[in-house]
């Protein structure tokens, strides 16, 4: 079973109906389409709708406004978000699982 251990390292071991099921995510994921993945139970224990730049269209991001909290996240690296003039929405990150927020943007300078 793919699970965290008591000391925060992963062990990989997967029965083959699990593995099969992330090769196909993957494969889904390459392909353009939406994944929904879980986070564990004793980390946020949500999950995410995940797509690639690539494949996502306007029916995919109304999608998951509408069925999510209405928060769409973006992976992207610092040259881009300096770009962008985007900063990090906190100067001392304190949450538990270091997730890095940006301050929100929207596509329209003058829309929230």
């Amino acid at each position: 079973m793919y699970s965290p251990s008591s000391k925060g390292s992963v062990t990989t071991e997967m029965d083959p109906q699990e593995r099969e099921s992330i090769e196909r995510a993957i494969s889904a994921f390459k392909d353009g389409k939406m994944v929904m993945v879980m986070d564990r139970l004793d980390r946020e224990n949500e999950c995410d709708f995940v797509i690639g730049a690539h494949g996502c269209t306007n029916k995919d991001m109304a999608f998951m406004i509408r069925h999510s909290t209405g928060i769409v996240c973006v992976v992207t690296d610092k040259k881009r978000l300096d770009a962008f003039g985007l900063h990090a929405a906190t100067p001392n990150n304190t949450d538990s699982n270091g997730t890095n927020f940006h301050v929100a943007t929207d596509y329209k300078p003058t829309t929230t």
